[in-house]
């Protein structure tokens, strides 16, 4: 989006306020929801993997815009959501009540007229009234602003996702999802599903996230280096102690201290770490949840050599990371052939520079300008593996890491707001537990606005937005 167009879209936004009064948050009289009968989808609750702010003029488009009946876009952003630049990701509707599903329309944004934005290529998934996913709808829009139907012979289901796949020029987003059905009663269910059974006596409550069976983590920090040429950092290694903290608390993560291997500093080498990502983690069943924690460094290889991605543990060497870093591919490795388990989380924050080591501060020497580590893409590409891996980087490849004893008396930004939202300030619905689809967009706006934009969270992956990383 080009500074005009956001100048502009700022100035209307401005004067849209001044004619509302000092509310400002409701929509001109001209532009009212409509629901269409049968539209169930309505001001249910609504959660995504991320959502864009304009840096400019502070507007941001949020979720919720998919379900407000509104289908006219103005330069009013609550009406239609984006995802970040050149991101994809998902929007999720929690349905208030189990409903049999006749149809499906999903109108493509055109980003208020600007045509900078919008899907491209998605698919949809329903959660069963069983709990089981499945994948009901793959299409294309073929331009935005495009309206698509889809007609369906009464699926019943309790939450709707929409995944975006693709995206035309800057990025994705949706102005409206309706989905058309009628909501069930107890009579109505036909699954003999045990689980559906268990509803019918439960007065319809939303049914509950599945068993997932036990959960492993692994949590790496490392702040000090056994080689003093790479420098170190000054809270990873905190960083990681307070995570594992949250894990093993009962009013957070209720893990068991014996399923956590905590890595810090020296004992962080690359041998441990290959132990505990290889060996250790082979215990996990495949019903199991395995989250993996890593802050540090990340780095390439050097300048000449951008696609050989390392980890490095505390026992790299400043002038030999090719042999000494711990490759990104064995991580796919241990992702691929070790780690049986079905739901994986990887949190890493190790982008805090533009690149570690020997060649890069020759590089820098000879003023090659090092501004770009694409350590968060390779992380990225993890999600690639299968469903169920979620991966959430610090900052993406053009930022680095912030950390500062303003965050919490010592910490970097990304794992501060981590921890506060695990520890309830992302529980938007107050139910007492931390969702994917909750933590998400509360990390990527809060992170963002602490550091003014500096430092975006990214995050990928096709999983379920209730998965939860605590009890």
């Amino acid at each position: 989006m080009s500074k005009l167009r956001i100048s502009i879209l700022f100035l209307t936004s401005l004067l849209v306020i001044q004619t509302l009064g000092c509310g400002g948050a409701s929509l001109p009289r001209n532009i009212k929801p409509v629901q269409t009968p049968g539209n169930v989808a309505v001001n249910s609750q609504v959660t995504a993997s991320a959502s864009y702010s304009d840096q400019f003029s502070g507007l941001h488009f949020r979720p919720s815009a998919v379900v407000d009946g509104i289908k006219f876009e103005s330069h009013y952003p609550e009406t239609y959501w984006l995802l970040p630049d050149h991101l994809t990701g998902f929007i999720s509707i929690d349905l208030p009540r189990p409903v049999s599903i006749s149809r499906i329309n999903i109108l493509n944004t055109h980003n208020d007229g600007f045509n900078d934005r919008g899907t491209k290529d998605f698919h949809v998934e329903v959660v069963k009234i069983d709990g089981e996913r499945k994948t009901i709808w793959r299409d294309a829009f073929l331009k935005i602003g495009e309206l698509k139907e889809k007609q369906f012979g009464g699926i019943e289901a309790s939450r709707v996702i929409v995944y975006v796949d693709s995206f035309f020029i800057n990025g994705g987003g949706l102005n409206e999802i309706e989905v058309i059905g009628n909501f069930l009663d107890s009579s109505s269910i036909t699954s003999t599903h045990p689980k559906a059974i268990a509803q019918k006596e439960d007065s319809f409550k939303r049914p509950a996230q599945q068993a997932i069976g036990q959960k492993w983590a692994v949590v790496i920090g490392i702040s000090k280096y056994k080689d003093s040429r790479v420098a170190g950092l000054r809270y990873a290694s905190a960083d990681a102690r307070s995570f594992y903290d949250w894990l093993i608390s009962q009013q957070g993560g209720g893990y068991a201290p014996s399923q956590i291997r905590l890595l810090l500093d020296s004992g962080a080498t690359a041998e441990s770490i290959k132990n505990a990502l290889f060996s250790w983690l082979k215990q996990a069943l495949e019903e199991d949840m395995v989250t993996i924690y890593f802050a540090g460094h990340g780095s390439p290889e050097s300048p000449d050599s951008p696609n050989n991605l390392f980890l490095l543990p505390f026992d790299t060497k400043y002038n030999d990371i090719a042999s000494t870093g711990f490759p990104m591919w064995d991580v796919e490795t241990a992702l691929k052939r070790f780690i049986k388990a079905k739901k994986v989380v990887v949190i890493a924050d190790a982008c805090h520079s533009g690149g570690v080591g020997q060649s890069f501060d020759i590089a820098r020497r000879g003023d090659r300008s090092v501004k770009i580590n694409p350590i968060s893409s390779g992380l990225q590409n993890l999600s690639k593996i299968g469903d169920g891996v979620a991966v959430i980087s610090a900052s993406d490849d053009k930022q680095f890491s912030q950390e500062s004893q303003s965050w919490g008396g010592g910490h970097g930004v990304f794992t501060y707001f981590l921890l506060k939202g695990l520890n309830g300030d992302a529980d938007y619905n107050r139910d007492g537990q931390v969702t994917m689809g909750e933590l998400i967009p509360y990390l990527s706006e809060q992170v963002r606005r602490d550091t003014r934009n500096a430092q975006s969270p990214t995050v990928s992956g096709k999983f379920d937005p209730a998965m939860s990383i605590g009890k």
